[in-house]
């Protein structure tokens, strides 16, 4: 998951993607992931993800 991870990040930032989108983006994807795999939203953790439900 981490190869594909970093692979997709890198093609956003090829296209010229600013950072932060690049981390909010990411941050979604995990957030969907988790939930398809029926993990609570709990169990991601990242400054991103924690800003939000703030």
């Amino acid at each position: 998951m981490d190869i594909a991870r970093a692979a997709y990040e890198e093609a956003l930032r090829r296209h010229g993607m600013l950072a932060g989108t690049i981390a909010l983006i990411s941050v979604y994807a995990e957030e969907n992931l988790a939930e398809v795999n029926g993990e609570d939203d709990a169990a991601i953790s990242s400054p991103v993800a924690d800003s939000r439900r703030a």
